[in-house]
This record gives C-alpha cells, sequence and structure tokens, in this order.
C-alpha cells in the first residue's frame, strides 16, 4: 500500500522557517508516496505562486497527486465560500489536482452552488469533519447524505478532529457509520487525556483497524507532527500495512 503525505508531518521543520517545498524535497528519493497534501496557512503570500509550480514539478516527476488544503469551511452561515472559485482557479493554475475544505453549513443552495462550479472545473474537492459542532457525527453524517449525493463533493475523515468533539469517541464506530462517504482517509492517533497527536503506536485509536477497513481506493495521508527521525518508520507502518 502507498501512503500520502500532508505536510503537517514536518510541522517543527516549517515552524522553523523551511518551505513546504523544502520538506517535500527530502521525500524525493521515496518510491511508496502515492501524493501530497499542502496546507495554504504554510504558504507565504508572495512565493505562493512560485512554489506552488516548483511542487507541481517536483510531483510530476515523483507521480504524485496534488491536494491542497484550505483551513476554511466551505459552507458558511452565509451560503457558499465565497473563495470557493479563486481556489479552483489556483488549482487549475498551479496543476493542483484536488481541495480540502472543512464542512461547515450547507443547504440545499449552497450545495448546488458548489456543484456547478467544482464540476467543469475538473478539480476534486472534499470536506472535512471539523473538531467543533459542526464535527459532531450526527451532524455530519446527515449533511454528507446531501452533500455527496451528485458525487461532486467528496468527504475527508479526519481520524483525530472527533476528539474535540467529544473525548469518549469510538472513532472505529464512526468510521463504519460514515464508511460510504469516505473519500480521503486523513490517518492520526490521539493521547486523549492530552487532546495531542502522538505516533500511530502511542494513542488510543485503533489505527489498523481504520486502514484495513477502508474502501481500496481511499488513500490514506499522514497528518500530524512526526519527527524526522520517525517519519520512515511511521509511512513504513502504512506501506507494508497488514491487517
Amino acid at each position: 500500500m502507498k501512503v500520502s503525505i500532508n505536510t503537517a508531518v514536518f510541522l517543527d521543520e516549517l515552524n522553523a522557517g523551511k518551505t513546504q517545498l523544502e520538506c517535500l524535497q527530502t521525500l524525493e528519493k521515496e518510491d511508496n508516496i502515492a501524493g501530497i497534501q499542502v496546507r495554504d496557512e504554510f504558504f507565504k503570500d508572495d512565493m505562493r505562486a512560485e512554489e506552488l509550480d516548483a511542487i507541481h514539478e517536483l510531483a510530476q516527476k515523483k507521480g504524485w497527486m496534488i491536494d491542497y488544503s484550505v483551513p476554511q469551511a466551505l459552507f458558511t452561515d452565509d451560503g457558499l465560500n465565497p473563495e470557493l472559485g479563486n481556489f479552483l482557479n489556483l488549482a487549475q493554475s498551479h496543476g493542483i489536482d484536488a481541495l480540502k475544505f472543512s464542512l461547515g453549513a450547507p443547504t440545499k443552495e449552497s450545495i448546488k452552488e458548489a456543484e456547478l462550479l467544482i464540476k467543469p472545473s475538473g478539480v476534486s474537492v472534499s470536506v472535512e469533519n471539523e473538531g467543533n459542532d459542526h464535527g459532531e457525527p450526527a451532524y455530519v453524517l446527515k449533511q454528507l447524505a446531501e452533500v455527496t449525493q451528485n458525487g461532486v463533493i467528496g468527504f475527508t475523515f479526519d481520524a483525530g478532529n472527533w476528539y474535540w468533539v467529544d473525548k469518549a469517541v469510538n472513532v472505529n464506530r464512526v468510521f463504519l457509520d460514515l464508511k460510504d462517504y469516505v473519500t480521503v482517509l486523513h490517518l492520526k492517533n490521539i493521547d486523549v487525556a492530552k487532546l495531542d497527536t502522538t505516533l500511530l503506536e502511542d494513542g488510543d485509536t485503533d489505527w489498523r483497524a481504520l486502514v484495513a477497513n477502508k474502501p481500496a481506493e481511499v488513500p490514506v495521508y499522514l497528518e500530524y507532527n512526526i519527527p524526522t527521525e520517525y517519519l520512515g518508520a511511521e509511512m513504513n507502518k502504512i506501506t507494508q500495512f497488514d491487517a
């Protein structure tokens, strides 16, 4: 199984001043990476376009899919996020395959409006469960029934955000309830007492069950801070996964 990488794994390096491009270049010799997900908040506005073009060149060389994480809700209390069109244009201009937003508060009208923009763009778009009231399992399940019904918008299942809503949540049960909607799995483990991410073997989630139960076509993104010396081992847990 190949693994995909969200640049959150490089949080220490990013906070120390490295660019996402510099971090991703350290993966150039890896052969078991399917895709990468870059994060909007880690780009400098005046360097975003140049860095994205260089990332696209690297991704083409390696055969990586590029996903772009937007730290905004797709559906706001006032309707469709007005920046959706701009992000779709950004994706089209820089070879980005997919965009990820948080879910927010969709309505029939805003879903239709989003679909009209997304469908002709050729860019995949997914929404993610949040660590707030919009991330309650029952709410997410109800909304996804409408948001995903036409196959235009997918769902990114974040294995950690559920705990910020309810520390007692059974994440594997929630995954099974939402499995039919999941198009991307953001894999992480959580120390529930501290509400903080851990290495895969050190938290309270049965991460192996999540990977074993996912549909075969759903990519697994590692999305948590991983000290450099542990990154290879964490990746190998996915690439050598045996249920």
